[in-house]
């Protein structure tokens, strides 16, 4: 188990839902706390037991290019990723200029 570096809640994976509770997402969490790990060393584990020896085929490469040439090429899934995007940076920016610019990461732990 590993502890949030926020709240100092034990838990298997820093997870972009637990960071949610706390207005930010994993890339502002990496700037704030450089060196605090996003998974446990037993969920590592796992993860790398699960896919060894699974390689991909080129049956399924190829139908994950196909879709991902369809989604670039689709107006609707541009339109809903930009806005999406739009909507991350404008929070982003939101939470860096007031919290970032008055606290440093010590303070925003310790006052959690």
């Amino acid at each position: 188990m590993i502890k949030c570096a926020i709240c100092g809640k034990l838990l298997k994976t820093i997870t972009p839902n637990h960071l949610k509770s706390h207005w930010i997402n994993i890339q502002t969490y990496r700037v704030l706390f450089p060196n605090a790990p996003l998974r446990s060393e037993e969920t590592k584990q796992i993860i790398s037991r699960g896919l060894k020896g699974k390689p991909k085929s080129e049956e399924h490469k190829a139908k994950l290019t196909e879709r991902n040439r369809a989604r670039a090429n689709n107006p609707e899934w541009i339109e809903k990723i930009t806005k999406a995007q739009r909507e991350r940076r404008k929070r982003e920016a939101q939470f860096s200029s007031s919290t970032i610019s008055t606290n440093p990461p010590s303070a925003i732990s310790s006052s959690v």
